[in-house]
């Protein structure tokens, strides 16, 4: 039986996105219907603000 070594990744720098890149992904937040979409675009902005841990 093999075990399984989980890894975790630090979470990204604080406002690794531009601007540019923060507004078209909250744009395609509000225009996207496929939740599992949706629900990444959230994560990521979240992780850019810092308020998200792995």
């Amino acid at each position: 039986m093999q075990s399984r070594l989980k890894i975790t990744m630090p979470p990204p720098a604080k406002n690794f996105l531009t601007s540019e890149q923060v507004t078209q992904l909250q744009q395609a937040l509000k225009e996207s219907e496929l939740p599992h979409v949706r629900e990444r675009i959230l994560i990521i902005l979240l992780q850019n603000d810092g308020r998200t841990s792995n």
